[in-house]
């Protein structure tokens, strides 16, 4: 992730809602690699399905799948504040959120699952007034979809989240645009506008007045 990602979400408060299958998966991942909080919503109690990929429910009469996983949930890393959030349904009026039990003032991230449309929209638009980070994510059988808004100042600096290409150069020709080859069977992974460094470069000659 990086030393700079590390240590925001070291300093995050995040808020997730649905403590299904997808939800207690992000939950647990978010509680062993550690924040500054971590509340997790859910208003369905356990049932017999919820056991086939909630790893952490059990059937417990009267409680949440939340109130049920939490104590599990909290023994992965002390260091982070795990709490239950309200077990009733996340109000569509946004002058609620930051009002008791609610206090959405608090959090910095908002990961939404098994929620609906209007409550996605109702949350989305609030993170968004806000400046706070905001994903919606869900499964519907083998298929899976993520939606992120993390405001309109958010930027992508990596492109697509790899680490740096190295690989052997056998050859560079000597022309004015020069034609590299590499060993055979191997696989440079650049694509068009990527920029290179050539380092340790053996045998190759500049004419004079060149650097």
């Amino acid at each position: 992730m990086g030393v700079e990602a590390v240590a925001k979400q070291a300093a995050a408060n995040i808020f997730v809602s649905g403590a299904g299958a997808l939800g207690v998966e992000i939950a647990k991942n978010l509680v062993l690699s550690g924040c500054k909080s971590f509340t997790l919503h859910d208003t369905q109690p356990v049932t017999n399905r919820d056991l086939s990929g909630q790893f952490f429910c059990n059937l417990s009469e009267g409680k949440t799948r939340s109130e049920v996983c939490l104590p599990k949930l909290q023994q992965l890393n002390f260091y982070v504040r795990c709490k239950v959030g309200p077990t009733i349904p996340i109000p569509l009026d946004a002058a609620e959120y930051e009002k008791e039990p609610w206090n959405f003032q608090n959090i910095d991230v908002f990961i939404l699952t098994e929620a609906d449309y209007k409550t996605v929209i109702a949350v989305d638009n609030y993170c968004r007034s806000k400046g706070k980070k905001f994903i919606y994510t869900d499964l519907k059988g083998v298929f899976g979809r993520v939606f992120n808004d993390f405001g309109d100042n958010f930027e992508v600096l990596d492109k697509n989240g790899e680490e740096l290409q190295d690989c052997m150069v056998k050859s560079i020709t000597n022309e004015e645009e020069g034609v590299v080859t590499l060993h055979d069977n191997t696989k440079h992974n650049l694509e068009d506008g990527d920029e290179i460094m050539l380092v340790n470069v053996e045998g190759m000659k500049l004419k004079a007045g060149e650097t």
